[in-house]
């Protein structure tokens, strides 16, 4: 599928969504994401961050209100990570977002609240202004290893 038709896809069979509607809701995601001129193109033609930011239009496509995001910038350059960084900071502004990932440094600048969790267990949770995160995190995994 291409670009548009992957976006597109979670609204084609919804029948109080005209075509007029989903086209214009694609369009302007594929804005959103900075894939404008990409429309047509196929997954095999893009970047790792290209993918990864349809995957993130296809999360928001019905305005959840609740996004889950399991390792977001996994496998991308240092550019790709502040891209999607940058777009995971900006929904933030209208969802609650939850981010599982073990790169402390790409969700830093972009959380409000932090939560340790190990197993299903709430290990520790901290608000980002409070604290240096990443000596956190090796403290909480270092107690967690002597156990």
């Amino acid at each position: 599928l291409t670009v548009e038709k992957n976006i597109s896809f979670g609204l084609e069979n919804r029948k109080e969504i005209s075509r007029e509607q989903i086209n214009k809701r694609v369009s302007n995601l594929i804005e959103m994401i900075g894939l404008t001129g990409f429309e047509k193109a196929y997954p095999r033609e893009l970047s790792g961050g290209m993918k990864q930011r349809i995957l993130i239009a296809q999360a928001i496509l019905g305005n959840p209100k609740l996004i889950v995001l399991d390792e977001p910038t996994a496998g991308l350059d240092p550019k790709e990570r502040v891209r999607i960084r940058e777009q995971i900071k900006t929904l933030g502004k209208e969802a609650i977002i939850l981010v599982s990932t073990h790169v402390v440094s790409d969700i830093e600048p972009i959380a409000d609240h932090i939560l340790w969790i190990k197993k299903g267990t709430l290990l520790n949770q901290e608000e980002t202004s409070d604290t240096n995160l990443e000596q956190n995190f090796l403290r909480i995994f270092e107690e967690e290893c002597v156990k």
